[in-house]
């Protein structure tokens, strides 16, 4: 069971970050996994102004 929730975040998470900003697939999913782990790795882009600094 806790591996399906875990897939099922990793997949909802990749395809969030892949159609909301327009991230390719391989970095939707390390956006993704270094959310998840809290690793705190820089971003793969700058974040954006709507986001502020």
């Amino acid at each position: 069971m806790a591996l399906v929730l875990i897939v099922f975040v990793l997949m909802f998470g990749v395809l969030e970050y892949r159609y909301s900003t327009d991230y390719s697939w391989i970095d939707a999913l390390y956006m993704t996994i270094i959310t998840v782990t809290t690793v705190g790795f820089s971003e793969v882009r700058p974040r954006s102004e709507a986001y502020g600094t």
